[in-house]
């Protein structure tokens, strides 16, 4: 029962009842669990990509702007130090986070039947934990984990800022430090450094389009581009002549090979800070 979690139904806001459907005729092929659970997989999880996209991009919107909104309102240290600028304005991550949160449930409704089926109901050293604080915890930690790029956007930010500041002493204490290092007078400023270091970080969302967003197409009319994948709409599923067909990606990393949804929503899940949909995959792998 793909909605029995510990022997008790999942409540209604849980799931998506379309993935149920398509879970239980799915199920009743004549072949193997693993492939049947395979099968499954690429067709439930091809409906919920774009929201794995949305999450992954609004998160790097974000990352992108807020330290440069940040800075118009860092004051300089009077003794000469780094800027300072006000926890408060984590409240602007707020509604960001609040949207990814929402985004990456409407992936996990669609998800989570999967996962019971492969790995049942979660257990901690042989506890069983209800499903309502097995929700909240994921939750927790998913809010956690999108929280490292606020925080280090405003540390960048108060770098930044303190690099104007007439009073700020810390670039001579930089160069102090550098001339006692290997790099001696060549090493740049700090401001440089952690511009550097910074922007080094958009690694993460590149690495993530280019190995989860469809890109080509080819002679195989399963194979779809990015237009068909992030406007599909899951079927009315009222038999299992409605299940729908897998649909096939080629991304510029696999190509030209062809990959399913499942590599394409893990391959956005961690530069979307996606950790709820990620958590499981290693009992599901086992």
């Amino acid at each position: 029962n793909p909605i029995a979690w510990h022997n008790e139904e999942l409540p209604a806001w849980a799931y998506e009842e379309y993935a149920v459907q398509i879970i239980l005729y799915v199920m009743e092929w004549n072949a193997d669990p693993l492939v049947k659970i395979g099968a499954v997989g690429t067709r439930v999880l091809a409906f919920v990509w774009r929201y794995a996209f949305c999450a992954t991009l609004l998160l790097w919107v974000f990352w992108g702007l807020f330290p440069f909104i940040v800075t118009q309102f860092a004051a300089c240290d009077e003794q000469g130090g780094f800027s300072q600028i006000s926890s408060c304005f984590l409240i602007l991550y707020v509604p960001v986070l609040a949207l990814s949160l929402w985004l990456e449930w409407k992936i996990m409704a669609v998800k989570l039947p999967l996962e019971i089926l492969s790995v049942g109901g979660w257990t901690i050293a042989g506890i069983k934990i209800p499903f309502v604080l097995y929700a909240a915890m994921q939750m927790c930690k998913s809010a956690l984990g999108h929280l490292d790029l606020a925080t280090n956007g405003i540390v960048f930010a108060e770098i930044l800022h303190t690099a104007s500041c007439p009073t700020s002493h810390v670039d001579e204490m930089w160069a102090l430090v550098g001339k006692h290092s290997r790099f001696g007078d060549q090493l740049p400023h700090l401001s440089v450094c952690v511009s550097i270091s910074y922007g080094l970080m958009v690694l993460q969302l590149i690495l993530a389009l280019y190995s989860g967003t469809p890109f080509y197409a080819n002679n195989n009319p399963r194979v779809k581009q990015f237009s068909f994948w992030f406007w599909m709409e899951p079927p009315k599923i009222e038999s299992k002549d409605d299940v729908p067909q897998s649909p096939y990606a080629i991304t510029l990393y696999s190509w030209p090979e062809e990959v399913w949804a499942p590599e394409l929503v893990l391959s956005l899940g961690h530069a979307g800070r996606l950790s709820m949909v990620v958590s499981r995959e290693t009992e599901r792998i086992k």
